[in-house]
C-alpha cells in the first residue's frame, strides 16, 4: 500500500511538473501580449496599429510559439550560435543559388548575421529610393513588387531569391501573405 501511494505521489508530481513546463511558453506569450497591450495603451498608439500588432502576435504564436531568440542566442558561445543558426538556415543556404559556390567562410559570415523575420500582409519590406541595409531571403510566403505608381508588376516567392536581390532593388516590395524570411 505504501509503495502504491509513493508511486501515485511521484506520478502526480511528475505530471504537474510536465504541465508547468509545457505551459511556460504559453504563459510567456500571454505576459508578453499583456505587456505590449499596456504599452500601446499608455503610448496612445492608434487602434488600427494596435490591431496589427495583436495580429502579428496571434499569427506568430501558433507558428513558432514565442521565444526571445536574441537572449537565447546571446547566452551561447559563438561556435554554438553558428551551429544553431546553421541548422536553422540549412535549407535556405542550400536553396539559394547565390550561395551554391560561395566560400565556406563567406557563408559562415552571412549565417551569423541572419535574423528571423515575420512580415504580415501589407508590410513594406523595401522602399524605392531607400538605401538598402537589409537582404531578405524568403523562406515561406509571397511578396509583390510594385512599380513607382504602386501598381503590382509581379509576385516573388522563395524560389525567386536571385530576382529579389538583383532585379528589384529599385522597386517597392510588400508582403502579400504572411511570410517568414531570414
Amino acid at each position: 500500500m505504501l509503495v502504491g501511494a509513493t508511486f501515485y505521489a511521484l506520478f502526480i508530481g511528475h505530471m504537474s511538473s510536465l504541465m508547468l513546463k509545457v505551459d511556460s511558453a504559453g504563459r510567456l506569450y500571454h505576459e508578453k501580449l499583456s505587456q505590449v497591450n499596456e504599452y500601446m495603451k499608455a503610448r496612445k498608439i492608434p487602434l488600427e496599429t494596435r490591431h496589427k500588432v495583436r495580429a502579428y502576435y496571434e499569427y506568430r504564436w501558433p507558428q513558432q510559439k514565442y521565444f526571445d531568440e536574441h537572449s537565447i542566442m546571446t547566452a551561447l558561445t559563438p561556435s554554438l550560435q553558428f551551429e544553431v543558426r546553421s541548422e536553422l538556415c540549412h535549407e535556405l543556404i542550400q536553396s539559394v543559388p547565390f550561395f551554391q559556390n560561395a566560400d565556406p567562410l563567406f557563408i559562415e559570415c552571412v549565417v551569423t548575421k541572419l535574423r528571423f523575420c515575420v512580415a504580415m500582409v501589407g508590410d513594406t519590406l523595401i522602399n524605392k529610393g531607400k538605401i538598402g541595409d537589409t537582404m531578405y531571403f524568403i523562406q515561406r510566403g509571397l511578396v509583390e513588387v510594385l512599380d513607382s505608381e504602386g501598381q503590382k508588376t509581379t509576385n516573388l516567392s522563395g524560389t525567386d531569391q536571385a530576382h529579389l536581390m538583383n532585379k528589384y532593388s529599385a522597386a517597392i516590395i510588400k508582403s502579400s501573405s504572411q511570410y517568414f524570411s531570414f
